[in-house]
């Protein structure tokens, strides 16, 4: 018998309003304000809960941070649970107005069943339909 995942409905990724594939980290300030913080902005393998995720995916059960195998998620894209999530990951005001200022919307996102994997911060999966936008201002 086959376990059911429980995924959302909808999940919502920053992007390029122009290209959904240009995520939050293509931004020119995105060194300066995400990358600092790694506690609040942890790595994928940095998410126990992902990361015990995508071992299991693999078929390796031990957690290990520092065995690290991007294959598991390089054909995929990260985004967020909620939009409380989001607000947690972009909590700073001025952040979200640059962001919009340079042409980031949140996507709504229907994700794909099959690759979703969800961490404590954040989210991975494939794009099966992009549903709406909103601004960054209306979080």
């Amino acid at each position: 018998m086959s376990v059911e995942k429980n995924i959302p409905e909808y999940v919502y990724r920053v992007a390029k309003k122009s290209d959904v594939n240009k995520g939050m980290y293509t931004w020119h300030r995105a060194y300066e304000y995400l990358f600092e913080l790694s506690g609040a902005h942890p790595g994928p393998f940095r998410d126990e809960k992902m990361a015990k995720a995508l071992n299991k995916a693999k078929g390796e059960v031990p957690y290990d941070p520092d065995v690290l195998d991007y294959d598991l998620i390089s054909d995929r894209y990260f985004g967020f649970v909620n939009l409380e999530q989001l607000k947690n990951w972009v909590y700073m005001p001025e952040w979200r107005e640059e962001l919009d200022e340079d042409g980031f919307h949140i996507f709504l996102i229907k994700p794909e069943k099959e690759s979703y994997i969800e961490g404590n911060k954040q989210c991975i999966f494939n794009i099966d339909d992009v549903v709406g936008t909103m601004t960054m201002l209306e979080v």
